[in-house]
């Protein structure tokens, strides 16, 4: 490989990446660690689409690490896509591997990435908008997929947080935020005129999302390994030092760049912030790496050398280590 890794090739990266993807997934299943274990009833949509694949063994797999693959490369194409970085460069793919399962997986509930990908996907529309006279469409479909996530996990109500600074930071009208709020609403309201209408409650699904938020949840990091405790520390500091090379370069960005990665950097807090709820779990990892995937590569694009290249090479070794020692 080459000693600059934001210029790894596109087949390296690839390489890496299977590795990775199947160390995290083995250890997984064969030593799996109990914040990984569902837990209490799965309400709503996401409760049912676990159950639909549970039904053939071989789906539930095989949904998960597709959508982490999409993920992956849906993020990286919104990098690109939209310059957000002056080198090109394939970390991001990377990085989501690495946050999003890395420290949790969890094989039995493909929740958490469901919503991974339906927030990257809304971001991408409610970004879509930016600098066009008029965008009601993308910003409807946007905010319908950010009003679906709830539905699938009822901690991901709070990546709602995320819609109103989108909208204030790329600049829509005031019609256009009402046409986003209407689709955020939609998938709740829709789902809650079904449950009407065959005879259960209006508010159900409301509820359910409000007593999934305030239920204890069941991770704990007592007991955590030394590695995983190690690489945790190490990327939030990495996070830390991307925010600051940012702040440092913000105004010499142009400023579509520069709006989107302080959008990806709320995103990012907000979806850290889940694993303070009373409901915490290991399913908002995913919606963590959906940001810092986009975050992370800054400070790598803006410091080059032995040093940076060391540091990301000692997150990837300490994840690695921690994925395998479990399985000796």
């Amino acid at each position: 490989m080459k000693p600059d890794i934001t210029r790894q090739s596109l087949a390296s990266t690839l390489i890496l990446f299977g590795l990775l993807l199947g160390l995290f997934w083995c250890r997984a299943v064969s030593a799996p660690f109990p914040a990984e274990t569902p837990q209490g009833m799965q309400p709503l949509l996401g409760g049912t689409v676990n159950g639909w694949l549970g039904a053939v063994p071989w789906m539930r797999p095989a949904l998960y690490l597709s959508l982490v693959f999409i993920c992956a490369m849906r993020v990286m194409r919104i990098v690109s896509g939209n310059m957000l970085l002056v080198t090109r460069t394939f970390l991001p793919a990377i990085f989501f591997l690495l946050i999003g399962m890395g420290f949790y997986v969890t094989p039995s509930d493909v929740r958490g990435v469901m919503c991974a990908w339906l927030f990257i996907e809304g971001s991408h529309f409610t970004i879509s908008g930016f600098r066009r006279a008029w965008s009601f469409d993308a910003l409807f479909r946007g905010g319908m997929l950010f009003g679906f996530m709830p539905l699938v996990l009822p901690d991901s109500a709070a990546m709602w947080l995320c819609l109103p600074v989108g909208l204030r930071l790329f600049r829509r009208s005031g019609g256009e935020a009402v046409t986003a709020v209407a689709g955020l609403l939609l998938p709740l309201a829709s789902w809650s005129y079904a449950e009407w209408m065959t005879g259960g409650e209006f508010t159900r699904a409301a509820m359910e999302i409000w007593r999934a938020l305030v239920a204890q949840g069941p991770l704990a990091f007592a007991g955590t390994d030394v590695f995983r405790i190690a690489a945790a520390g190490l990327t939030v500091i990495l996070l830390l030092l991307s925010v600051f090379s940012f702040a440092a370069m913000a105004r010499s960005m142009r400023t579509r760049p520069a709006r989107i990665v302080g959008y990806f950097i709320f995103s990012t807090v907000v979806a850290g912030a889940m694993l303070a709820l009373p409901c915490r779990s290991a399913l908002p990892f995913p919606l963590i790496a959906a940001g810092g995937a986009v975050v992370a590569p800054v400070f790598f694009v803006r410091r080059t050398g032995a040093a940076p290249a060391a540091f990301y090479w000692l997150i990837v070794v300490a994840l690695a280590a921690a994925n395998v020692i479990p399985m000796i």
